[in-house]
């Protein structure tokens, strides 16, 4: 903003009074204004100059001493105080605001617990609609949110533990992946923000996985124990034809002759012979070499 044309361009306190030796042209710039003296004082936010504090006599000449000098700029360094820290606030809230909207935009569960007193002081969108109930600020005095947090400040102290751990809302039923980290929130306080993603479909999903699994190894053990047993009721039957054929194989010929009919049975070692006649009669004869022939 343009300073008035009477306002100089000042880096440090400067007094004009009504005797001081001033340019003509400065003075008709007063004088327009009807300003007989004045007391110019620079105002700094963040290191550079911001305005300028004008503490002026239009009602008659006077002269300023160094006491009243001094007090302007004591009060405009107050005032300056005052100002630089309303910017701090001004500019504290328009971050936090920046910061909620961020947050609100995440996708996941974001709440933070102020150390010092354990209260829950901020939560974002997800976590009110999950968690606040009816009351917006209900998520404050949630059961499973104070929990979490608390623990969660308890871990951070043991680095030997995990950032990240999967628990349980015993009220709702649902899984959360639990991340948790110490900051400094925008108010300069220390705090523990921890955020919440909801895993309930993928723990479902694996429970569905491990129950499908083990469905397909319980089908294969019955299926190797159908081979097993298909296996060994084959060689059983192998066996009981090999000893059929062992036992077929006793039989050595089977001969017609002159109305006798003869059966030939070896063991290996002997052979016997059946003679069995039209009649009916039969006996069992050891046979030898020449009766063989």
């Amino acid at each position: 903003v343009p300073l008035p044309d009477f306002v100089l361009d000042v880096e440090r306190c400067v007094a004009i009074s009504s005797d001081s030796k001033i340019s003509r042209p400065m003075r008709d710039k007063l004088l327009r204004h009807d300003i007989e003296a004045i007391v110019m004082v620079p105002i700094f936010i963040r290191g550079r100059r911001a305005m300028v504090a004008c503490y002026m006599e239009t009602r008659r000449l006077r002269s300023f001493i160094k006491d009243e000098i001094q007090f302007f700029a004591e009060i405009t360094r107050i005032l300056q105080v005052i100002m630089e820290k309303r910017i701090q606030k001004n500019s504290l809230e328009g971050s936090f605001e920046s910061l909620e909207h961020i947050l609100d935009n995440v996708g996941g569960g974001i709440f933070v617990r102020d150390i010092i007193s354990g209260n829950l002081i901020f939560a974002n969108e997800v976590i009110k609609e999950q968690f606040a109930g009816i009351d917006i600020d209900g998520y404050k005095s949630n059961a499973f949110l104070l929990k979490i947090s608390a623990e969660a400040e308890k871990i951070l102290e043991d680095e030997s533990l995990p950032a990240d751990i999967r628990v349980h809302d015993d009220a709702c039923g649902r899984w959360y992946d639990l991340h948790r980290t110490y900051m400094r929130w925008v108010n300069g306080r220390s705090v523990v923000l921890c955020s919440l993603h909801d895993v309930t479909d993928l723990m479902e999903k694996a429970e569905e996985a491990g129950r499908q699994n083990a469905d397909i190894e319980n089908s294969d053990r019955q299926n190797a124990d159908i081979e097993n047993s298909g296996r060994q009721n084959t060689e059983s039957v192998e066996k009981d034809n090999f000893a059929n054929t062992e036992s077929d194989s006793l039989l050595k010929a089977v001969d017609t002759a002159e109305g006798w009919v003869r059966l030939t049975v070896s063991d290996g070692n002997n052979e016997w012979v059946r003679r069995q006649s039209e009649d009916g009669s039969d006996e069992w004869v050891k046979v030898t070499a020449e009766d063989s022939e």
